[in-house]
C-alpha cells in the first residue's frame, strides 16, 4: 500500500520538475541563476504563482523574444536580457550565452547602481542596440561584464549578499 502512496507522488511531482526544465530551456540562462531555481514564479523553487517576469513569458507565447528581451518586468531598472546575459537581445533557444555578467532574475527587482545597470547594457552588436547587420554580439566585442553583484533588497535575491 506504501508503494502505490509513493508511486502517486512521484507521479504528481515529475511533471513540475519536467516543466520547469524545459522553460528554463528558452530563455539565457534560466538555470544559472543562483539561487533561484523558477525564475519565472514568485516562490523561487517554482510551482505555484507567476511572477511578473513569468506572466510576460506566457504572453510571449513561452519563448524569448526581442521584445521580451527588452521589457523590465520587475521593474528594477535593468532589462531581462540584461538580467539574463543576453544584453543585446541575441540568444536563441539552445546557444550559449556569451555574457560574462552574473546573472539575476528578471523577476524579482534587485537594487543596481548606475555603474552597475550601465555595465548591463549592450556594448556592441545585437538588436537592443540597433545594430543594422543583426549580428549577434560576443565577448570579443565588449559584452558587458558587472564584477560587483546587485545588492538585492528580498529573500528572492539572486546572490550571495
Amino acid at each position: 500500500m506504501h508503494s502505490i502512496y509513493a508511486l502517486a507522488t512521484l507521479c504528481l511531482i515529475a511533471p513540475v520538475a519536467q516543466g520547469f526544465g524545459k522553460f528554463a530551456a528558452l530563455v539565457p540562462n534560466g538555470k544559472g541563476v543562483a539561487g533561484v531555481a523558477a525564475i519565472g514564479h514568485v516562490d523561487p523553487a517554482g510551482g505555484g504563482d507567476r511572477n511578473q517576469f513569468g506572466k510576460d513569458f506566457a504572453a510571449a507565447g513561452n519563448a524569448w523574444s526581442t521584445a521580451l528581451c527588452q521589457l523590465d518586468s520587475d521593474g528594477d531598472g535593468a532589462t531581462n536580457g540584461e538580467e539574463l546575459g543576453d544584453p543585446c537581445c541575441t540568444w536563441k533557444a539552445g546557444a550559449t550565452v556569451t555574457s560574462k555578467s552574473t546573472p539575476t532574475s528578471p523577476g524579482s527587482k534587485n537594487t543596481f547602481t548606475p555603474a552597475q545597470l550601465t555595465a548591463l547594457k549592450c556594448q556592441g552588436g545585437g538588436g537592443a542596440a540597433g545594430n543594422s547587420t543583426g549580428a549577434p554580439g560576443n565577448a570579443t566585442t565588449g559584452v558587458p561584464s558587472i564584477t560587483t553583484a546587485p545588492v538585492c533588497g528580498d529573500a528572492h535575491c539572486c546572490v550571495d549578499d
